[in-house]
């Protein structure tokens, strides 16, 4: 029994000497601060888009109504770059949505207090009116 005892305080002693040490360096807590917006939040984007976007004629002749999925980058300095559109509506209003957000600023993302890029998804409803 003895032998028993000790042979299971040894595997036991062994497996927490192996165990990771939790005052190593490299094993630090990332916290994301924040996550990148548009000022004033997504309902205001959406306000913007509509106001600001130009729709071509034939947009408009054809009353576009179409919420596009699309995906872009926001920079540590705010900016947008790599803007794809994963569902183009045609008539033009992919590449008007694209001119209108490559020229809008985001607020960036924070980890740990530092700003960085970030890849934001977004459903956009369009409307040509």
């Amino acid at each position: 029994m003895k032998y028993l005892f000790v042979c299971i305080l040894g595997l036991f002693l062994n497996v927490i000497s192996y165990a990771q040490n939790t005052s190593d360096s490299q094993n630090f807590k990332v916290e994301t601060s924040r996550e990148a917006t548009y000022p004033g939040g997504e309902t205001e984007l959406y306000k913007d888009i509509y106001i600001n976007l130009k729709y071509s004629e034939a947009a408009k002749e054809n009353k576009l109504e179409t919420t596009v999925m699309l995906s872009l980058f926001v920079e540590q300095d705010s900016t947008i770059s790599k803007i794809s559109l994963y569902n183009d509506p045609g008539f033009g209003a992919g590449d008007s949505l694209k001119t209108f957000l490559s020229n809008v600023k985001f607020v960036p993302a924070l980890m740990n207090g530092k700003p960085f890029r970030t890849q934001v998804m977004l459903n956009v409803p369009l409307r040509a009116h």
